[in-house]
Formats: structure tokens, C-alpha cells, sequence
């Protein structure tokens, strides 16, 4: 069992309203390959109380966004 391998690891059962987070971290972590045994640094995620937008419009070459 790959839990085997860590020195210490944490399990939260989270909420259907804070999946996107989850699958958002599960897709990074197929998308690695670490050789076992290999230490790895842990991810240190804050959460912020403030909701951030970012919006991005580039205009195409007829003029319209």
C-alpha cells in the first residue's frame, strides 16, 4: 500500500462542496512521477477569505474580442 510509504500522512474526508479542490490536486499528482522512496516537500496550500478574480480579453484581428 503506497500509505505504507510515507513517514507521516493525514487523511480528511471532504465535503461534496470542496471536491474541485480535491480533483484539482489529484489531477497534479497523476500528472507526477516520484521514484518510491524519494522524499518529497510537502505542499503548503493557505486559504484565503477573499475570493480572486482574474480576467484575461485579447482582441482578435477584426477588432472584436
Amino acid at each position: 500500500m503506497l500509505a505504507n510509504e510515507f513517514e507521516d500522512i493525514k487523511f480528511t474526508h471532504m465535503s461534496r462542496d470542496k471536491n474541485q479542490f480535491a480533483n484539482v490536486l489529484a489531477t497534479l499528482a497523476s500528472l507526477t512521477q516520484i521514484n518510491i522512496g524519494s522524499r518529497i516537500q510537502p505542499i503548503n496550500i493557505e486559504i484565503r477569505n477573499l475570493q480572486a478574480h482574474c480576467y484575461s480579453l485579447k482582441e482578435s484581428s477584426n477588432g472584436k474580442p
